[in-house]
């Protein structure tokens, strides 16, 4: 609502990204038309083009992970919290390319890089949970 109020230079996705259908679905939580937000075109094709765009004052914000606003310098202001899990068969789960995949996201380089990026918690990161 902030945004729509103040007329700042918004920054949007393709149709279809997850940052653009969040943003679609926040304005419908407030009510609130994506005309009446000072929309920047062409979109962006990725968050870092966006943190780009706001460093050159082309735009004054858009929706990127924490990662990419930190990378480039700028504020973050949180939105939301996702949660990604992998599905995958249990008879799949002893294969050998399922195995490397979960030894590296157990491996201590993966969370000292999130910890470096900022803004993930991996703390579940290659927990089992068997859904029937």
């Amino acid at each position: 609502a902030s945004i729509a109020t103040s007329r700042a230079r918004m920054a949007q996705r393709p149709a279809g990204a997850g940052a653009q259908l969040l943003l679609l679905a926040l304005l419908a939580r407030a009510g609130i038309g994506l005309d009446e937000l000072k929309l920047a075109k062409p979109a962006f094709p990725t968050g870092p083009d966006i943190a780009q765009a706001i460093r050159a004052g082309r735009i004054d914000c858009g929706i990127a992970p924490r990662s990419v606003a930190k990378s480039a310098g700028l504020d973050f202001l949180p939105l939301a919290w996702e949660r990604f899990d992998l599905v995958l068969r249990q008879r799949d789960y002893f294969m050998p390319g399922p195995q490397a995949l979960f030894g590296f996201m157990r491996a201590p380089m993966l969370r000292d890089r999130a910890a470096e990026l900022g803004g993930y918690d991996v703390s579940d990161t290659g927990s089992v949970r068997l859904v029937n």
